[in-house]
Protein backbone atom coordinates (compact mmCIF):
# COMPACT_ATOMS: atom_id res chain seq x y z
CA UNK A 1 0.00 0.00 0.00
CA UNK A 2 1.27 3.64 -0.92
CA UNK A 3 0.13 6.84 1.48
CA UNK A 4 1.12 10.46 0.81
CA UNK A 5 3.87 11.59 3.01
CA UNK A 6 3.97 15.51 4.31
CA UNK A 7 6.90 17.05 6.31
CA UNK A 8 6.47 19.46 8.54
CA UNK A 9 9.36 21.48 10.02
CA UNK A 10 8.90 22.95 13.27
CA UNK A 11 11.95 24.44 15.72
CA UNK A 12 13.04 22.95 18.80
CA UNK A 13 13.23 25.49 21.13
CA UNK A 14 9.30 26.05 21.06
CA UNK A 15 7.33 24.43 24.25
CA UNK A 16 4.34 23.32 22.60
CA UNK A 17 2.48 23.47 18.97
CA UNK A 18 -0.67 22.51 17.52
CA UNK A 19 -1.32 21.03 13.38
CA UNK A 20 -4.55 20.78 12.05
CA UNK A 21 -4.92 18.33 9.40
CA UNK A 22 -7.73 18.23 7.31
CA UNK A 23 -9.69 15.20 6.49
CA UNK A 24 -11.76 14.55 4.04
CA UNK A 25 -14.73 12.08 4.60
CA UNK A 26 -18.12 10.43 2.54
CA UNK A 27 -19.44 9.20 6.40
CA UNK A 28 -19.13 10.14 10.21
CA UNK A 29 -17.36 6.91 11.59
CA UNK A 30 -18.41 5.36 14.92
CA UNK A 31 -14.54 4.65 15.82
CA UNK A 32 -11.32 5.37 14.61
CA UNK A 33 -10.85 1.60 13.99
CA UNK A 34 -13.68 2.22 11.52
CA UNK A 35 -12.00 5.22 10.08
CA UNK A 36 -8.93 3.46 9.37
CA UNK A 37 -10.59 0.44 8.17
CA UNK A 38 -13.36 1.59 5.73
CA UNK A 39 -12.12 4.86 4.60
CA UNK A 40 -7.91 4.90 4.73
CA UNK A 41 -7.06 1.76 3.88
CA UNK A 42 -9.82 0.83 1.10
CA UNK A 43 -8.71 4.40 -0.70
CA UNK A 44 -5.08 3.81 -0.76
CA UNK A 45 -5.47 -0.35 -2.10
CA UNK A 46 -7.74 1.54 -5.08
CA UNK A 47 -4.79 4.28 -5.28
CA UNK A 48 -2.44 1.42 -5.57
CA UNK A 49 -3.94 -1.03 -7.65
CA UNK A 50 -5.77 1.62 -10.23
CA UNK A 51 -3.74 5.39 -10.08
CA UNK A 52 -6.06 6.55 -12.20
CA UNK A 53 -8.14 6.74 -9.46
CA UNK A 54 -5.81 9.22 -7.63
CA UNK A 55 -4.95 11.22 -10.79
CA UNK A 56 -8.86 12.21 -11.04
CA UNK A 57 -9.13 10.71 -14.82
CA UNK A 58 -12.90 9.71 -15.60
CA UNK A 59 -13.94 7.23 -18.39
CA UNK A 60 -14.90 8.91 -21.74
CA UNK A 61 -17.04 6.36 -23.81
CA UNK A 62 -16.67 6.45 -27.91
CA UNK A 63 -19.30 8.42 -29.78
CA UNK A 64 -20.47 9.45 -33.35
CA UNK A 65 -21.92 13.24 -33.84
CA UNK A 66 -24.49 13.43 -35.88
CA UNK A 67 -25.99 17.10 -36.32
CA UNK A 68 -24.33 17.69 -32.63
CA UNK A 69 -25.71 14.82 -31.37
CA UNK A 70 -23.50 12.64 -29.37
CA UNK A 71 -24.54 8.96 -29.75
CA UNK A 72 -22.63 6.20 -27.60
CA UNK A 73 -21.42 3.31 -29.81
CA UNK A 74 -21.07 -0.27 -28.22
CA UNK A 75 -17.88 -1.41 -29.86
CA UNK A 76 -15.73 -0.19 -33.03
CA UNK A 77 -13.18 -2.10 -35.52
CA UNK A 78 -9.83 -1.11 -36.23
CA UNK A 79 -8.49 -2.52 -39.17
CA UNK A 80 -4.59 -2.43 -40.66
CA UNK A 81 -2.46 -2.21 -43.66
CA UNK A 82 0.94 -2.68 -44.76
CA UNK A 83 3.31 -2.16 -46.83
CA UNK A 84 4.43 -5.87 -48.19
CA UNK A 85 7.70 -7.18 -47.36
CA UNK A 86 8.16 -8.43 -51.27
CA UNK A 87 7.37 -5.20 -53.01
CA UNK A 88 9.71 -3.15 -50.45
CA UNK A 89 12.48 -5.28 -51.06
CA UNK A 90 11.59 -5.10 -53.97
CA UNK A 91 11.79 -1.46 -54.28
CA UNK A 92 8.00 -0.63 -55.32
CA UNK A 93 6.40 -0.59 -52.27
CA UNK A 94 2.66 -1.74 -52.52
CA UNK A 95 -0.05 -1.97 -49.80
CA UNK A 96 -0.93 -5.91 -48.76
CA UNK A 97 -4.54 -6.93 -47.82
CA UNK A 98 -4.14 -6.46 -44.26
CA UNK A 99 -3.38 -9.44 -43.14
CA UNK A 100 -0.56 -10.87 -40.58
CA UNK A 101 1.24 -12.29 -43.39
CA UNK A 102 2.29 -8.79 -44.55
CA UNK A 103 4.10 -8.17 -41.81
CA UNK A 104 6.46 -11.32 -41.53
CA UNK A 105 4.13 -13.61 -38.88
CA UNK A 106 3.81 -17.12 -40.14
CA UNK A 107 0.65 -19.42 -39.29
CA UNK A 108 1.93 -21.30 -36.63
CA UNK A 109 2.79 -17.75 -34.85
CA UNK A 110 -0.40 -17.16 -35.14
CA UNK A 111 -2.12 -20.61 -34.10
CA UNK A 112 0.80 -20.92 -31.15
CA UNK A 113 0.03 -17.04 -30.42
CA UNK A 114 3.23 -16.93 -29.78
CA UNK A 115 5.15 -14.03 -27.79
CA UNK A 116 6.05 -11.93 -30.86
CA UNK A 117 2.43 -11.95 -31.91
CA UNK A 118 0.78 -11.12 -28.42
CA UNK A 119 3.52 -9.12 -27.48
CA UNK A 120 2.59 -6.71 -30.93
CA UNK A 121 0.44 -3.65 -30.40
CA UNK A 122 -1.13 -0.44 -31.79
CA UNK A 123 -0.41 2.15 -29.63
CA UNK A 124 -2.74 5.17 -29.34
CA UNK A 125 -0.39 8.10 -28.90
CA UNK A 126 -2.20 11.67 -28.60
CA UNK A 127 -0.49 15.25 -28.27
CA UNK A 128 -1.64 18.53 -27.85
CA UNK A 129 -1.26 20.02 -30.82
CA UNK A 130 -1.05 18.63 -34.59
CA UNK A 131 2.38 20.55 -35.21
CA UNK A 132 5.56 17.49 -34.51
CA UNK A 133 7.85 20.37 -34.23
CA UNK A 134 6.24 21.43 -31.09
CA UNK A 135 3.64 19.02 -29.59
CA UNK A 136 4.03 17.55 -26.06
CA UNK A 137 2.65 13.87 -25.74
CA UNK A 138 -0.10 13.93 -22.80
CA UNK A 139 -1.22 10.60 -22.80
CA UNK A 140 -1.11 6.75 -24.74
CA UNK A 141 -2.86 3.43 -24.46
CA UNK A 142 -1.88 0.49 -26.32
CA UNK A 143 -3.80 -2.35 -27.58
CA UNK A 144 -2.08 -5.77 -27.66
CA UNK A 145 -2.63 -8.48 -30.20
CA UNK A 146 -5.34 -11.01 -29.75
CA UNK A 147 -6.95 -14.00 -31.64
CA UNK A 148 -10.39 -13.01 -31.30
CA UNK A 149 -13.30 -13.52 -33.74
CA UNK A 150 -12.08 -11.63 -37.11
CA UNK A 151 -8.89 -14.01 -36.42
CA UNK A 152 -10.40 -17.37 -36.73
CA UNK A 153 -12.79 -19.33 -38.83
CA UNK A 154 -16.07 -20.74 -38.56
CA UNK A 155 -14.91 -23.94 -35.92
CA UNK A 156 -12.85 -21.32 -33.45
CA UNK A 157 -9.58 -22.16 -35.57
CA UNK A 158 -7.19 -19.13 -36.45
CA UNK A 159 -7.17 -18.20 -40.05
CA UNK A 160 -3.32 -19.02 -41.89
CA UNK A 161 -1.51 -15.65 -42.10
CA UNK A 162 -1.98 -14.75 -45.63
CA UNK A 163 -5.93 -14.55 -44.37
CA UNK A 164 -5.73 -13.22 -40.86
CA UNK A 165 -6.54 -9.89 -40.99
CA UNK A 166 -4.67 -7.13 -38.56
CA UNK A 167 -7.67 -5.76 -36.85
CA UNK A 168 -8.47 -4.90 -33.21
CA UNK A 169 -12.66 -4.75 -32.22
CA UNK A 170 -12.74 -2.66 -29.35
CA UNK A 171 -15.63 -2.53 -26.69
CA UNK A 172 -16.54 -2.81 -23.23
CA UNK A 173 -14.02 -6.09 -21.92
CA UNK A 174 -16.20 -6.40 -19.02
CA UNK A 175 -19.92 -7.15 -21.25
CA UNK A 176 -17.39 -8.90 -23.78
CA UNK A 177 -14.29 -10.24 -22.22
CA UNK A 178 -13.36 -13.08 -24.75
CA UNK A 179 -14.17 -10.99 -27.94
CA UNK A 180 -13.42 -7.35 -27.75
CA UNK A 181 -9.82 -5.83 -27.20
CA UNK A 182 -8.91 -3.23 -24.30
CA UNK A 183 -8.91 0.39 -25.24
CA UNK A 184 -12.18 1.51 -25.93
CA UNK A 185 -12.35 3.48 -23.25
CA UNK A 186 -9.88 6.40 -23.05
CA UNK A 187 -9.38 8.24 -19.35
CA UNK A 188 -8.83 11.96 -19.19
CA UNK A 189 -9.14 14.45 -16.58
CA UNK A 190 -13.17 15.77 -15.56
CA UNK A 191 -12.09 19.36 -14.85
CA UNK A 192 -9.86 20.17 -18.28
CA UNK A 193 -12.94 18.91 -20.03
CA UNK A 194 -15.73 20.22 -18.14
CA UNK A 195 -13.65 23.70 -18.04
CA UNK A 196 -13.17 24.09 -21.69
CA UNK A 197 -15.80 25.92 -24.09
CA UNK A 198 -18.68 23.86 -24.74
CA UNK A 199 -17.15 21.24 -22.73
CA UNK A 200 -15.43 20.05 -24.96
CA UNK A 201 -11.55 19.24 -25.21
CA UNK A 202 -9.11 18.01 -28.21
CA UNK A 203 -6.57 15.70 -28.35
CA UNK A 204 -4.84 15.10 -31.86
CA UNK A 205 -4.10 11.02 -31.98
CA UNK A 206 -1.16 9.65 -33.91
CA UNK A 207 -1.22 5.61 -33.63
CA UNK A 208 1.99 3.73 -34.12
CA UNK A 209 2.19 -0.32 -34.78
CA UNK A 210 4.92 -2.03 -32.73
CA UNK A 211 5.76 -5.29 -34.77
CA UNK A 212 7.54 -7.44 -31.86
CA UNK A 213 9.01 -9.72 -34.93
CA UNK A 214 11.10 -7.50 -35.77
CA UNK A 215 11.19 -4.42 -33.60
CA UNK A 216 10.18 -2.04 -35.85
CA UNK A 217 8.10 0.62 -35.24
CA UNK A 218 5.44 2.21 -38.35
CA UNK A 219 3.60 5.72 -38.02
CA UNK A 220 0.04 4.77 -39.25
CA UNK A 221 -2.12 7.02 -40.87
CA UNK A 222 -5.77 7.67 -41.90
CA UNK A 223 -4.91 7.34 -45.39
CA UNK A 224 -3.18 5.79 -48.02
CA UNK A 225 0.36 6.89 -49.04
CA UNK A 226 0.57 7.03 -52.98
CA UNK A 227 3.99 6.02 -53.98
CA UNK A 228 5.26 7.82 -57.10
CA UNK A 229 7.35 5.73 -59.86
CA UNK A 230 10.54 5.92 -58.42
CA UNK A 231 9.03 3.78 -55.15
CA UNK A 232 8.86 6.86 -52.98
CA UNK A 233 6.00 8.11 -50.81
CA UNK A 234 4.33 11.17 -52.64
CA UNK A 235 4.09 12.84 -49.15
CA UNK A 236 5.88 16.29 -47.68
CA UNK A 237 6.58 17.39 -44.44
CA UNK A 238 3.85 20.02 -45.06
CA UNK A 239 1.71 17.38 -45.28
CA UNK A 240 1.36 16.15 -41.49
CA UNK A 241 3.53 19.38 -40.20
CA UNK A 242 1.44 23.31 -39.10
CA UNK A 243 -1.85 23.65 -37.52
CA UNK A 244 -4.13 20.99 -39.79
CA UNK A 245 -1.35 18.61 -39.90
CA UNK A 246 -2.55 15.43 -41.74
CA UNK A 247 -0.29 12.99 -39.98
CA UNK A 248 -2.74 13.51 -36.68
CA UNK A 249 -6.61 12.74 -36.06
CA UNK A 250 -8.51 14.79 -33.80
CA UNK A 251 -9.77 13.10 -30.89
CA UNK A 252 -12.65 15.76 -29.24
CA UNK A 253 -13.88 14.67 -25.40
CA UNK A 254 -17.22 16.43 -24.30
CA UNK A 255 -19.28 16.31 -20.91
CA UNK A 256 -22.78 15.83 -22.88
CA UNK A 257 -25.08 17.91 -20.39
CA UNK A 258 -27.82 15.93 -21.95
CA UNK A 259 -27.56 12.72 -20.48
CA UNK A 260 -24.66 13.27 -18.04
CA UNK A 261 -22.02 11.23 -19.63
CA UNK A 262 -17.92 11.87 -20.78
CA UNK A 263 -17.53 10.93 -24.57
CA UNK A 264 -15.30 11.14 -27.09
CA UNK A 265 -15.28 10.77 -30.96
CA UNK A 266 -12.83 10.73 -33.78
CA UNK A 267 -12.60 13.63 -36.31
CA UNK A 268 -10.82 14.58 -39.19
CA UNK A 269 -7.70 17.30 -38.99
CA UNK A 270 -8.70 19.71 -41.16
CA UNK A 271 -10.83 22.47 -42.28
CA UNK A 272 -11.26 20.99 -45.76
CA UNK A 273 -13.26 17.91 -44.79
CA UNK A 274 -13.01 14.84 -46.63
CA UNK A 275 -10.42 17.15 -48.82
CA UNK A 276 -7.74 15.30 -47.31
CA UNK A 277 -9.34 11.92 -47.76
CA UNK A 278 -9.28 11.19 -43.75
CA UNK A 279 -13.17 10.49 -43.69
CA UNK A 280 -14.08 7.28 -45.89
CA UNK A 281 -16.14 9.82 -48.08
CA UNK A 282 -13.16 10.24 -49.66
CA UNK A 283 -11.10 7.00 -49.07
CA UNK A 284 -9.88 8.17 -46.03
CA UNK A 285 -9.90 5.71 -42.84
CA UNK A 286 -12.30 7.31 -40.22
CA UNK A 287 -15.96 5.78 -40.85
CA UNK A 288 -18.00 5.87 -37.69
CA UNK A 289 -21.26 5.71 -39.36
CA UNK A 290 -21.97 2.64 -40.63
CA UNK A 291 -24.58 1.03 -38.71
CA UNK A 292 -23.16 -2.34 -38.74
CA UNK A 293 -19.49 -1.73 -37.24
CA UNK A 294 -18.03 1.62 -37.12
CA UNK A 295 -14.42 1.14 -38.53
CA UNK A 296 -10.92 2.98 -38.59
CA UNK A 297 -8.48 2.04 -41.25
CA UNK A 298 -5.19 2.76 -40.87
CA UNK A 299 -2.28 2.56 -43.82
CA UNK A 300 1.38 2.76 -42.75
CA UNK A 301 2.86 6.01 -43.52
CA UNK A 302 5.60 4.63 -45.79
CA UNK A 303 7.83 1.48 -45.36
CA UNK A 304 11.48 2.53 -44.25
CA UNK A 305 14.01 4.23 -46.78
CA UNK A 306 11.00 4.86 -48.79
CA UNK A 307 11.18 9.04 -48.51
Amino acid sequence: MFVDRKKIRYSTDQTGFTIDIPLKLEFTPTDSSELVQEKFVDDEVIKSINPITDYKKVRFKPARVTNNNWEVIDEFKIKLNFFTKDSISAGTPTYGTGVYGDIGFSSTDLFCRSSRVINSYLSFNFYDSPNPSSNNLITFSNIFTQIFLDQKDAYGIPLPASENPISYRLGDTTLKPDSVHEGFHLYWFEDLVKGAPNNEYVMYLSPTYNNANNGEVSIMYPTQTTIDGNGKADISLTDISGPEGTLYIKVKLKYDTTDKLFKYTFMENDSNGVANGQLSADGGGLDLYNSAVPTITLWQLAPNGSI
